[in-house]
């Protein structure tokens, strides 16, 4: 069954979709407007940094990026939940700063290292995958090693296709922030291992 906070995190980003719509403004400047770009840390303009997680630039990314979240969001909800032990109502919680820490990760690195404009849920999934792959390689879980590697190269083979516009330094950066949130998380936990 698929976790609660997963769901409230895919009606936000459904929700900030269809809000210019349903309130008559532009979508793409609504889009634009909550979207990171090279002036976000210039302009101290931090909310950003946020908003961009949660802001799909057409119905495929929103789409091809909530059954993403819907997918590796369980599985991470459940390592969080198991690892928690007696303070598994903190799971929510851990998801919740996982999700968000990793979406920041990925904004600072697109900003960074890409210098364009951003949005999309993509680099907080991709930070989950990262969070996945370090319990895997620390639990010695090869075989859902094995079918995150798969995952892992073939997102990074689409996100080389010429004319898709894929943020991979967004990417890059969420995953590294799941790596490191793993390592700080589980290693934290050393009655998991």
């Amino acid at each position: 069954m698929t976790p609660l906070v997963v769901y409230f995190f895919i009606v936000i980003s459904l929700l900030v979709y269809v809000y210019p719509y349903l309130t008559r403004q532009d979508p793409m400047r609504n889009k634009y407007d909550l979207a990171t770009n090279e002036n976000t840390l210039k302009y101290h303009d931090y909310a950003r940094l946020f908003t961009s997680q949660f802001t799909h630039w057409d119905i495929f990314h929103l789409g091809v990026n909530m059954f993403s979240l819907f997918s590796v969001g369980t599985a991470a909800y459940v390592i969080l939940s198991l690892s928690t032990f007696e303070l598994g109502r903190y799971a929510v919680l851990a998801f919740s700063a996982l999700y968000l820490f990793c979406g920041i990760v990925a904004a600072l690195f697109s900003i960074n290292f890409g210098r364009r404009v951003s949005a999309g849920a993509s680099g907080a999934i991709f930070g989950i995958i990262g969070f996945i792959t370090v319990f895997a390689l620390l639990t010695g879980q090869t075989a859902l090693l094995s079918s995150l590697v798969l995952t892992i190269m073939i997102n990074v083979a689409i996100g080389f296709m010429p004319g898709l516009n894929i943020d991979n330094w967004g990417h890059l950066g969420g995953f590294v922030g799941g790596v490191i949130f793993g390592l700080l998380f589980i290693l934290g936990v050393p009655k998991l291992l």
